[in-house]
């Protein structure tokens, strides 16, 4: 078997037979009731869909159309989280207190 080409529509042409799955997946993305889900959090959904819709050879719908791609950068920390720690490690000190008060 060759090696999937990867490129915009690529699952079509890989899986012929996937024809029905595309057009429900498309009238999904076309329903009324979705679009209210797209305009709240367009970026998010943008991030999820868009690459779907490349692959199955769909042009997204308007809401992630109109987002620039992403760029690849990570996303900033936010400020909830705790700062990292290192986990201790067999021969460590913390790490052979925590072992002793275990056992």
């Amino acid at each position: 078997m060759p090696p999937f080409r990867y490129g915009f529509g690529w699952v079509p042409r890989e899986i012929p037979d996937c024809a029905p799955v595309i057009a429900e997946f498309e009238a999904r993305l076309a329903a009324p009731e979705f679009r209210p889900l797209l305009e709240a959090e367009p970026a998010r959904f943008a991030r999820l869909l868009r690459p779907i819709c490349r692959a199955l050879g769909l042009t997204p719908p308007e809401p992630l159309r109109q987002l620039p791609a992403a760029t690849g950068a990570p996303p900033a920390p936010d400020d909830w989280r705790a700062p990292h720690t290192s986990v201790p490690r067999r021969g460590d000190p913390e790490f052979d207190a925590l072992s002793l008060k275990i056992a």
